[in-house]
């Protein structure tokens, strides 16, 4: 249910994004689907440091993070969490730090006598 509710998430902010500039979508749809692209994206595939891979992730990148950068639970939003927390920090000053401890109970026999 978790996965489904994300791939929703992310349809829906494609859909909103094609819907807000249709015209660009058709450009990058034109272009991922010509033939050069294609082989550019094989060549960047057998060679992921070359020149070729740099620029098919060029293309792609702004594609690809545009939908995610609101998915719950999503990389994207994560990382964006982080600047947050750091932000708030800085705000705010530090946080208050637990400590939580615990003792290996099953390889321990000793431990249970000591709580008898």
């Amino acid at each position: 249910m978790f996965d489904q509710r994300q791939r929703h998430s992310v349809i829906g902010q494609m859909h909103v994004k094609i819907r807000q500039d249709a015209a660009a979508f058709e450009k990058f749809t034109k272009l991922f689907t010509s033939e050069s692209f294609q082989t550019k994206l094989r060549m960047g595939i057998a060679n992921p440091e070359g020149k070729q891979a740099k620029e098919v992730l060029k293309k792609l990148i702004p594609v690809l993070t545009s939908g995610g950068k609101k998915t719950v639970f999503g990389a994207l939003e994560r990382r964006a969490a982080a600047g947050e927390i750091l932000a708030m920090g800085r705000a705010y000053g530090a946080a208050s730090n637990f400590l939580t401890v615990s003792v290996d109970d099953v390889h321990t026999p000793g431990l249970f006598r000591l709580a008898f």
